[in-house]
């Protein structure tokens, strides 16, 4: 699989070493070459670039699904993976599946099957940290489980004080008319907890609505109005205090979030074109991703945490479609 991945970034306009790269849809539904082509965007340029054929290494590799564990194989929806390593370089895999509630599911290669790892609450996000797997709840809670054992086993369940002050970050928020979607994200060995906060519907004014304003007496049909990511905030785990600090400022650092891994990379160890104390976002709102055929997969865009400027993908990005699918993700050899 590594070596298909690196076929295919070779493949980009520039040495892809220090970049990331969004990767989107490869064209109208309508082209004969769009499921198997991808565009690729360049942050420094904002400009495309098209491949064709790009999933063509990945074919001999391909074979995730002959894996799974028959429980597990109708239902797996992987919001997130990641992969650590133990002693004697066995390799571990995590995953989020299912949905309401969804689950933890792992895999060791020695075993090569997914298998039911049990777990007690609905999960947002999951990483590998401190060579552990850490779990984020809906609640915020984070569990720890260690994989040197086999099955893995939950050694810790953290719950961090400072729940409050999300509370008050959200009260300019209210829930009739705006969601969230939370990461975990490693940061300069440091554990961030990210809250991004989207609005449900959101008109052309960029104001959000309730779903009861989308049909005046005098129209015929609802208006359209996609949803889209407003603010971000960002907190900090301070393992002794057991709380989650407020942050304020990521100087070089650049956040990428979205529906694979999150991460946080050096800005300058970046090539241009990232810039510090930003958090660049693709669209991962599953739940309303396909409830219209006008939009879906739009909502990407960077925010910069000190200034609180929000750029959307239509302004950052110079992209103008309103239904993307697939949804876009990071490329980040």
């Amino acid at each position: 699989m590594a070596d298909a991945f690196f076929q295919m970034v070779s493949s980009l306009p520039i040495t892809p070493q220090h970049q990331a790269w969004p990767m989107l849809p490869g064209g109208d539904e309508e082209d004969d070459d769009a499921t198997q082509s991808r565009c690729f965007l360049n942050l420094a340029e904002k400009k495309l670039y098209k491949i064709k054929n790009v999933f063509q290494p990945f074919l001999d590799a391909c074979r995730l699904r002959s894996l799974l564990h028959p429980v597990l194989a109708e239902e797996l929806y992987c919001q997130s993976c990641f992969v650590v390593r133990r002693r004697h370089q066995i390799c571990c895999g995590g995953s989020i599946y299912g949905t309401a509630p969804s689950k933890l599911a792992f895999c060791i290669d020695v075993n090569d099957t997914w298998e039911d790892l049990g777990g007690g609450e609905d999960y947002s996000d999951i990483i590998s940290y401190n060579s552990q797997l850490y779990a984020l709840t809906d609640s915020g809670s984070v569990e720890v489980w260690d994989f040197r054992s086999n099955p893995p086993k939950k050694i810790m369940n953290l719950r961090p004080s400072g729940r409050s002050t999300v509370h008050v970050d959200m009260e300019n928020f209210p829930r009739d008319k705006f969601s969230n979607q939370f990461y975990l994200v490693e940061s300069s060995g440091d554990l961030l907890f990210v809250n991004r906060v989207f609005g449900n519907f959101v008109n052309s004014e960029g104001v959000a609505t309730d779903e009861a304003g989308l049909l005046h007496t005098e129209d015929t049909h609802p208006l359209v109005c996609p949803y889209r990511t407003k603010q971000f905030f960002v907190y900090k785990l301070d393992s002794i205090r057991n709380t989650w600090e407020k942050v304020e400022s990521l100087p070089d650092r650049a956040v990428f979030l979205g529906g694979n891994h999150s991460l946080s990379l050096s800005t300058s160890d970046l090539h241009e074109g990232c810039e510090s104390n930003t958090i660049y976002f693709t669209d991962d709102n599953w739940d309303q991703m396909n409830e219209d055929y006008l939009y879906g997969g739009h909502d990407l865009g960077q925010f910069n945490l000190a200034s609180g400027n929000l750029q959307t993908g239509v302004q950052c990005c110079c992209l103008w479609s309103e239904r993307m699918d697939p949804p876009p993700f990071w490329i980040i050899p």
